[in-house]
């Protein structure tokens, strides 16, 4: 016999027992009827909702009704489910422990709405957990003594067939009974902890989580159990696991690791496997991913999160070079913790990976970390889908070319745009450029030539610019860009009939809100002979109007 380590008794799981037996329709169609079973005193009932008119309009609002047996309310915990699904009553969870495995008895009275008479019917029916500390395995076992392993998580049998998935927020045993559970979660994690010791000498580290609410109190819980009974040194489960359905953020949560769900769960059914043959849970991830045995793999692996190899992995399918691997997986960690951060999952496409990639193949030193280091996810896809829309001319050009990391960007912005768009001379009169291009100190003033250059200047600097090169070219106006000693684009400025109209910093700011840049533009236009009609220019007259800048 089993020694008892915990009982706990759930006298009444909800108030009443629910189920739709006629469904309105038309303008009827929330005039729903129910059977209702009521626990306190065995009485099945149909009722329909509480019917008001209010100024000649009907509707049904709220299920408001009286037990007619006991007179009991509806206000209190009920739970609303399909014709023929059985639903607990009343629940005894009894925790045995044995000399190779502790046993949770789940034992719980199920109440059906028959489908032809919509009586209820009752049956008594029974789970069981098993714990098997000798193995290293756990069981889960159906009500009709269906059995299977529940060590791997990704599995989810448990939390979709076992009864304590009903011990949730609608159920009477969630606030009743809640300081119990986490008694019996304790001395189960206890007893468990002890016979693994015994049994392999190891020394399981924390097994709790929070329980969370989405799969009710036990059911995540009793997964990690099993999870870690059966891989002593992997982490905990993450709060995301907590579901038992596979929703966006679960994808997105598995994606952020570089795994999709069928990969995850042959990845840790894998790792169970090889932990069983005696490896260490980074040694079995890593021996799962491919990659090799390395101290600062196996360290990455043991501090990071549950999924940590598929990003090792990416990390590694990216650099060939050792040293930017590593560089790259914590890169590609603090991407992904971003992500989890603002509920998006921060991963990179194939399409950026493969960029990526080459990069790293083809550029300097540690390109691979420095465009994921400067560049945002959504920046990188951005410049990877340009780079492959480009000719494999321009391709070549670029790994010829090697703008820095910084400017890579805006050097595949220039090159996409230009393979797009038809690019034209301005075909700007000599004597124009004559007149407004300069050198003055360190700052250059020209202009641009074609309208390619022209779209540059303005994306560069955010402005539409670019849409001005059919003024450009009928002459209605000139467009001077100027810029620093090492090339960088500060000001953009239009000039027509002999004067400023716009002198524009980046994003349409005003020149004058610079004052070193501010005095350059007006040392530049007296020497041009131009005046000054824009707000855009300080002149230090203090007035917007007119100005003869000679």
């Amino acid at each position: 016999m089993g020694t008892l380590l915990a009982k706990i008794v759930i006298p009444k799981m909800f108030d009443f027992i629910q189920a739709p037996v006629a469904l309105g329709e038309g303008l009827y169609l929330d005039a729903n009827v129910y059977a209702h079973y009521c626990v306190a005193c065995g009485q099945t009932f149909t009722a329909r909702w509480g019917y008001t008119s209010i100024n000649g309009w009907q509707s049904w609002n709220g299920n408001f009704f009286s037990c007619p047996g006991c007179q009991g309310s509806s206000k209190h915990k009920g739970l609303v489910h399909e014709i023929g699904v059985g639903i607990p009553e009343k629940m005894i969870l009894s925790l045995y422990e044995y000399k190779n495995h502790i046993s949770l008895r789940i034992s719980y009275t199920e109440v059906t709405f028959d489908d032809i008479r919509f009586c209820a019917i009752k049956k008594r029916c029974h789970e069981t957990l098993t714990f098997d500390a000798r193995k290293r395995k756990s069981y889960f076992e159906t009500n009709d003594s269906v059995k299977y392993e529940i060590s791997n998580p990704a599995e989810r049998e448990f939390g979709e067939q076992s009864v304590l998935r009903y011990l949730t927020h609608s159920s009477i045993a969630w606030k009743n009974n809640k300081k119990d559970f986490a008694s019996m979660l304790l001395k189960l994690r206890t007893a468990i902890s002890k016979k693994v010791k015994d049994f392999h000498n190891i020394k399981l580290k924390a097994m709790h989580v929070p329980a969370g609410s989405s799969m009710g109190v036990l059911i995540f819980p009793l997964s990690n159990i099993a999870w870690r009974l059966a891989v002593a040194d992997a982490p905990n489960l993450p709060t995301v696991f907590n579901d038992r359905s596979w929703r966006s953020d679960y994808r997105g949560f598995v994606e952020a690791h570089y795994m999709d769900k069928i990969s995850l769960e042959y990845f840790l059914e894998e790792v169970i496997v090889k932990t069983r043959t005696g490896l260490s849970y980074p040694q079995s991830a890593l021996k799962v991913m491919g990659l090799r045995d390395t101290k600062a793999f196996r360290k990455i692996i043991a501090k990071g999160g549950l999924l940590e190899a598929g990003r090792l992995k990416a990390a590694v399918g990216i650099s060939e070079d050792y040293k930017e691997q590593l560089l790259l997986a914590g890169a590609l960690a603090r991407v992904g913790e971003l992500g989890l951060r603002i509920e998006r999952s921060y991963a990179f496409a194939e399409l950026s990976l493969n960029f990526l990639k080459i990069a790293s193949d083809r550029y300097k030193k540690n390109a691979a970390y420095f465009l994921i280091k400067h560049y945002s996810p959504s920046e990188i896809y951005d410049c990877s889908r340009m780079y492959f829309k480009l000719v494999a001319e321009t391709q070549e050009l670029l790994w010829i070319e090697k703008p820095s990391i910084a400017q890579m960007h805006d050097w595949l912005v220039e090159k996409w745009d230009a393979q797009k768009n038809k690019d034209y001379s301005l075909q700007i009169p000599e004597h124009v450029v004559r007149r407004l291009a300069m050198q003055k100190d360190r700052l250059k003033f020209f202009l641009p030539e074609t309208a390619h250059e022209l779209r540059m200047v303005g994306n560069k600097l955010h402005n539409c610019v670019g849409s001005y090169a059919d003024n450009v070219l009928k002459g209605k106006c000139a467009v001077v860009a100027m810029t620093d000693d090492e090339g960088k684009l500060l000001v953009c400025i239009e000039v027509r009939e002999g004067a400023i109209w716009q002198a524009k910093l980046n994003q349409n700011r005003q020149v004058s809100n610079n004052a070193e840049l501010n005095a350059a533009v007006l040392d530049w236009a007296k020497e041009a002979k131009l005046k000054i009609n824009t707000s855009d220019v300080d002149t230090g007259s203090g007035k917007n109007e007119l100005r003869n800048a000679i």
